[in-house]
């Protein structure tokens, strides 16, 4: 991954298209969520964006046959569930289950708002495709990892993504949720004894430890994804 790609994933979290969306009267409720409670669940109905201004929430998805996989983790700043405003009609039920990683405020923006914002307001449209080209990169940038690097990069590249996601993002340590290793090895394309090893390896390498959580060392571990 190049210093531009990094420079990027820092970036994102200084675009916010949510604070145009300030003087929004109708169609917006905020809602405070806990640990752990469901936003909304895979099968529900897809009437609504989500813009979360304090906390993380998690993206999965479940197969028919029962697996579940965690898609993303998304932090302050961030829209999720805008599935609904693709296409002519927009997705009619949701696609995955968000998942509140730790106690977060998160907007609900009902879907005709959302349309009517995109279309009335030019300051939020344009914000909110940039903010749509930035994931789409990132997405991109998430395709070349499991393609071209090894997972201990991987490992190393989701932890500095996953820092940048709070409140504190701009500090040389961060305190992250306890993620499972589980959740850990769906986000990197391993097994689960693969990122024990692994964060046991960053342990000793003085680039993680634990205190109140996961407590992450974003200098050393940038320099672990740039390294060739």
């Amino acid at each position: 991954m190049s210093a531009t790609a990094i420079t990027a994933i820092i970036a994102e979290r200084n675009q916010n298209p949510g604070s145009h969306l300030e003087e929004m009267t109708q169609g917006k409720r905020t809602l405070q969520f806990e640990k752990g409670e469901r936003i909304y669940t895979q099968g529900d109905p897809a009437d609504a964006a989500f813009l979360i201004q304090q906390g993380r929430v998690k993206i999965t998805v479940v197969s028919p046959a029962g697996k579940e996989a965690t898609l993303s983790i998304c932090g302050i700043g961030d829209f999720f569930g805008i599935g609904c405003l693709s296409g002519l009609n927009g997705q009619s039920l949701q696609v995955s289950t968000a998942t509140s990683l730790e106690p977060s405020l998160v907007v609900r923006l009902e879907k005709w708002a959302m349309v009517s914002a995109l279309r009335e307001n030019q300051a939020f449209r344009q914000s909110f495709i940039d903010y749509l080209l930035t994931c789409n990169t990132n997405i991109q940038e998430d395709l070349c990892d499991q393609l071209l690097h090894p997972s201990e990069k991987r490992l190393a590249r989701v932890l500095l993504k996953l820092s940048r996601l709070g409140e504190n993002a701009d500090q040389a340590e961060v305190i992250l949720p306890r993620f499972s290793h589980e959740t850990l090895s769906e986000m990197v394309g391993t097994t689960r004894s693969r990122i024990t090893y692994f964060m046991n390896k960053f342990k000793r390498m003085g680039l993680v430890h634990y205190r109140r959580g996961l407590v992450v060392h974003a200098g050393l571990l940038t320099e672990v994804v740039l390294s060739k």
